[in-house]
């Protein structure tokens, strides 16, 4: 498992906490797939409300794994359900070295296993919030894979990370964590808790 995959839904979780109406979501689309006009698919309004109620699911199931409470197996599976897990083929050892090395300088990299459902003929904006929900859910799903896989859980053995909430009151932000590192998701909370 990755931590720049765990990142991926812990900042959705954070970011989207703060959203208040669909233009927040306008600015969150990339500009070349904004399109939420054409049919089928759904309008912006849908979209937004499709991200805010899936966000909120991941975010509950967090809360309740790290509580060592039973998540909701059905939730969860209803949108990974629909996901397809496949190896993309980045092309021959060239080709895939090309590409690893560009998302490496971006302090990124390639992904060659991914869960996507089919999104044939569906406006880009559809599919774009339709992707970014399917991710964030198949890598929630692998964290409780990674948790739960932990003989400590709830606990977490020494030099597991966790996924938690920041400490400070009033900050309800999800940070990844080890057992002997911070319990802040900033310096700033920190600070501010003293």
């Amino acid at each position: 498992m990755f931590l720049e995959q765990q990142q991926f839904w812990v900042q959705l979780v954070n970011t989207v906490a703060a959203w208040k109406d669909e233009e927040v979501l306008l600015a969150y689309v990339p500009e070349r797939v904004r399109d939420f006009s054409v049919p089928p698919g759904w309008s912006l309004t849908r979209a937004f409300n499709y991200l805010l109620n899936n966000v909120d699911v991941v975010r509950t199931n967090h809360a309740a794994l790290e509580a060592g409470r039973r998540l909701d197996y059905e939730m969860i599976n209803h949108v990974l359900s629909a996901a397809v897990p496949r190896l993309i083929d980045w092309g021959d050892l060239e080709a895939i070295r090309a590409r690893s090395g560009a998302r490496a300088r971006v302090g990124s990299r390639i992904e060659t296993l991914v869960a996507l459902s089919p999104k044939n003929g569906l406006n880009p904006g559809t599919v774009f919030v339709r992707n970014t929900v399917e991710r964030a859910f198949f890598y929630f799903a692998m964290y409780a894979d990674y948790r739960f896989s932990d003989p400590e859980y709830p606990g977490a053995s020494p030099g597991k990370f966790q996924v938690k909430e920041c400490l400070r009151s009033g900050c309800r932000k999800l940070f990844i964590r080890t057992p002997e590192t911070i319990l802040y998701c900033s310096e700033e909370c920190a600070r501010l808790d003293r």
